[in-house]
């Protein structure tokens, strides 16, 4: 199982690092929103700043693309043959596999969120589709960031609490059989999904999608709980 120990705090803003110096405050209407768009609305960058870092570079495309992509896709094929592997039935009796299951669930939605937020995002953008910039990545980043934090947020907890199954295990093996049962390994995976889910609540309220320009062009609009967090 691959965990790709992503800071989600800063997962928007490390998104953007290569293409926003300044977030526009405007174009919302005044209502304290703010949009962290592309620019193509203000007409490109702003006055005087180098165009090196509005544009992915070549090194970008290999590493935040072409790498990253690779990378996500055998943890995703990874976590694919360990899903197998601990949904046979005599695994499913082991308080340690269902922990790992939760897991793997978690990871493999996060390396998801990471392919299409980082990886094609560059490539897309180093080989100018537009469409994935414009249209596509608006469109689904309210949705895809609050998912890619739960996802993260759960996998944190379930290393946490598998960390604290071995231990006992190791630390106090008679005890252990009474204490990490596969009742409680399943009212543990039940909570930290509850938790993950509650935690990130707010996320869902930080952007949404604002239209632009003519065509089919999309922003992403920051809203009041965004900006005054």
């Amino acid at each position: 199982m691959l965990d790709p120990n992503l800071e989600m705090s800063n997962y928007t803003e490390n998104y953007y690092c290569h293409r926003l110096l300044i977030p526009q405050a405007s174009g919302d209407g005044g209502d304290g929103n703010a949009s962290i768009g592309y620019g193509q609305g203000e007409g490109g960058p702003p006055p005087g700043a180098p165009a090196y870092e509005y544009e992915t570079s070549l090194f970008e495309l290999i590493v935040k693309g072409y790498l990253t992509t690779a990378v996500a896709l055998l943890g995703i094929l990874g976590n694919c043959i360990s899903t197998f592997i601990l949904t046979r039935p005599k695994m499913r009796r082991s308080s340690l596999n269902h922990l790992l299951l939760g897991l793997t669930v978690c990871d493999t939605l996060l390396l998801i969120n990471t392919i299409f937020i980082l990886g094609l995002d560059a490539v897309a953008e180093f080989h100018g589709l537009q469409a994935y910039s414009t249209v596509f990545i608006p469109l689904v980043m309210p949705y895809m960031y609050p998912m890619g934090t739960t996802a993260q947020t759960g996998s944190v907890y379930f290393t946490l609490v598998v960390t604290l199954e071995r231990w006992m295990a190791v630390s106090h093996p008679l005890r252990a059989k009474s204490v990490c049962t596969l009742s409680r390994a399943r009212w543990a995976s039940a909570g930290i999904g509850a938790f993950a889910m509650l935690y990130n609540v707010p996320k869902w309220f930080e952007f949404r999608t604002g239209r632009f320009g003519p065509g089919p062009q999309y922003d992403i609009i920051m809203t009041k709980l965004r900006c005054n967090g």
